[in-house]
C-alpha cells in the first residue's frame, strides 16, 4: 500500500483521488472549423478572381446574388486577417466598379466595420480598410460626408503618424480623397490633423495626381 494512502486511512480521511483523464483530441471536431476556415478564405479569394476579370454581366451577377452583405456582415470582420483583407479589397473593386455598393456600405452598420479595420493590429488589414474608403471617398462627396460622420478621421490620422510607411501611404490617399471630395470635407480632414496630414491633404488639394510613393 503506497505511504499516502496508509497515511490518509490513519487520519480518517480518502485516498487521493487520481487525476481526472486527459480529454481526447477530437480530430474531426477541429477538421470541421478548418473546413469552415478554408471554405471562406476559398470564397474571398474567387470573389476577387471574378472581379479581376472586369465583366461588367458578372459584377452584375454577383450584386443580384447579395454578395456585398455577405462581405461587410461577416467577412470584413472575420478573425482570420487573411479574409478580412480579402473581403476589404473585394469591397474596394466593388466600390469602384457599381454604384450599387457604395450606396450599401455607406449605410452606418456597414460602415462602421470598415472603420473599424482601420485599428486591426495588423497592417495589412488597416492599410486594406484604407483603400476601401478611399474608393469610397473617391465615388461621391455624400460617401465621404458619412466617412466622416462614422469616425473614420481620428483612426486615419493615427495611421498618419505610424512608422510603418504602408499603413502612413495608404492613410495618405484616404485622407486625400476626402479632402478632394469638396471643401467641407477637406476642412474636416485638416481640422485637428496633424502636421504630415496637413502637408498632404494640402499637397493632394493643389494636386490631384499626387503620389506619395
Amino acid at each position: 500500500t503506497p505511504p499516502s494512502a496508509r497515511v490518509a486511512r490513519s487520519n480518517n480521511m480518502p485516498p487521493p483521488r487520481k487525476p481526472p483523464p486527459v480529454t481526447p483530441v477530437y480530430a474531426h471536431v477541429h477538421n470541421v472549423v478548418l473546413q469552415y476556415e478554408l471554405a471562406r478564405k476559398a470564397f474571398v479569394n474567387g470573389l476577387n478572381d471574378l472581379l479581376a476579370a472586369g465583366d461588367p454581366g458578372q459584377t452584375d451577377a454577383l450584386l443580384r446574388a447579395g454578395v456585398v452583405n455577405l462581405l461587410h456582415a461577416p467577412l470584413v470582420q472575420d478573425a482570420n486577417s487573411g479574409v478580412q483583407v480579402a473581403a476589404l479589397a473585394a469591397m474596394r473593386t466593388l466600390t469602384q466598379d457599381t454604384e450599387a455598393t457604395g450606396e450599401e456600405i455607406a449605410e452606418p452598420d456597414a460602415l462602421k466595420k470598415i472603420v473599424a479595420s482601420l485599428t486591426h493590429g495588423k497592417t495589412a488589414v488597416a492599410v486594406a480598410g484604407c483603400a476601401a474608403l478611399q474608393a469610397l471617398a473617391e465615388k461621391r462627396p455624400e460617401y465621404a460626408a458619412a466617412m466622416i460622420a462614422e469616425g473614420a478621421l481620428p483612426p486615419l490620422r493615427l495611421l498618419m503618424a505610424s512608422f510603418d510607411p504602408d499603413a502612413k501611404e495608404a492613410a495618405a490617399r484616404c485622407l486625400t480623397a476626402v479632402a478632394q471630395a469638396g471643401e467641407p470635407h477637406a476642412r474636416s480632414a485638416l481640422d485637428d490633423g496633424d502636421g504630415d496630414a496637413l502637408d498632404l491633404v494640402t499637397a493632394a488639394s493643389a494636386d490631384p495626381e499626387a503620389s506619395f510613393s
